[in-house]
């Protein structure tokens, strides 16, 4: 499981005063999920909000300003 958001102590962490502390998780099974965590400007997939979704090749995740690609490399 990796924790997403603007603390120290994130796996990921993300630089930016629209991530709160603790944005998200991404729980890596098969596929994987991502959660956000109740943050107040959400977590978008392929621009929708989501609260938990799993994550296939291609989707776009946006979490504040900032746009990734999940290309399921593992």
């Amino acid at each position: 499981m990796l924790r997403i958001g603007r603390a120290p102590t994130s796996d990921v962490v993300l630089d930016d005063p629209l991530v709160p502390l603790h944005h998200a998780m991404l729980e890596l099974r098969s596929p994987p999920l991502l959660r956000d965590l109740g943050s107040f400007n959400g977590t978008y997939v392929s621009g929708q909000r989501v609260t938990a979704i799993p994550l296939w090749r291609g989707d776009v995740v946006t979490i504040g300003s900032s746009t990734y690609r999940w290309d399921d490399a593992g």
